[in-house]
């Protein structure tokens, strides 16, 4: 699903969705715990903490990415594991440690509309790789199957 689709469903005037140019540090205050949601993508401590930051006239954040909103435009982040473990354990007990925090802005290869990263693997036989995959349960859902 697209960026500007996901955001768009939140915040429907938005036009724009842009990569952050630097990582930006957001502080979590016991504040934003207490008024936070659980698995609330606008409403969870970190969208809280991000709100307080001038001009930012909403924020969507997820396991893996984050959107804040200054007016018709978007600005996309990539979450650390850090914040992700956060998030995890506000969603299932609504506990979450307040302190500093950064969002990352997007590498190379996390960019909007970068090349997925290709290159030689060592399986014989192509195909995919077959196993286990887990889906972590009582979070919030991906962005990209909300509402």
């Amino acid at each position: 699903m697209k960026a500007l689709d996901i955001v768009r469903k939140f915040y429907p005037n938005v036009t724009t969705v842009v990569d952050a140019a630097k990582s930006l540090n957001i502080h979590v205050t016991k504040e934003d715990v207490a008024a936070s949601d659980k698995k609330d993508h606008s409403g969870c401590a970190v969208a809280k903490a991000c709100l307080r930051l001038k001009p930012v006239d909403g924020a969507i954040v997820s396991i893996s990415t984050a959107y804040l909103i200054k007016g018709r435009r978007a600005v996309r982040y990539k979450v650390p594991q850090a914040i992700a473990r956060e998030i995890i354990s506000f969603d299932r007990a609504a506990k979450f440690e307040p302190g500093e925090y950064i969002l990352n802005a997007p590498s190379l290869y996390q960019k909007l509309g970068a090349a997925a990263a290709t290159g030689s693997n060592n399986r014989k036989g192509g195909g995919s790789v077959g196993g286990f995959h887990h889906v972590s349960n009582g979070i919030r859902k991906s962005l990209a199957t909300t509402r």
